[in-house]
């Protein structure tokens, strides 16, 4: 290694932060492939948590509630709860989306920059 120049430390230090784009987006990108493959439990409402909040917030002048009503109730919840999971599914498709896009960027940069590195380094060393 010669002498240090602007232009040399310029390219080190792009060098140093493109390798360490490469090295989190490597870590989330396995992170976010595993949560998609194998996702961990929904910590959500329960379909019974939720057609209970529901019915507490249903206006009732009889005190009973129809079969009709309940019906509807269920149908809510259970549309609730497919919202829920799909927003999930959602957002583990997205992290892998994000950690691979961080991947494409700082991969060519930083192969780029590194080659720079070693190509000015061989000039030196002539």
């Amino acid at each position: 290694m010669g002498k240090l120049t602007i232009r040399s430390l310029y390219l080190y230090a792009v060098s140093f932060a493109t390798l360490m784009m490469i090295i989190f987006g490597t870590v989330n990108l396995i992170m976010s492939v595993v949560e998609l493959a194998y996702p961990e439990p929904g910590w959500g409402l329960t379909k019974s948590e939720i057609m209970l909040d529901k019915i507490r917030t249903l206006p009732r002048e009889g005190g009973e509630i129809s079969e009709q009503e309940m019906a509807l109730i269920e149908k809510q919840a259970e549309e609730q709860l497919q919202r829920e999971e799909d927003n999930r599914k959602f957002s583990r498709v997205r992290r892998v989306a994000q950690a691979g896009a961080m991947l494409v960027v700082a991969v060519p940069i930083y192969l780029y920059h590194w080659k720079q590195v070693q190509k000015k380094e061989g000039e030196e060393a002539r």
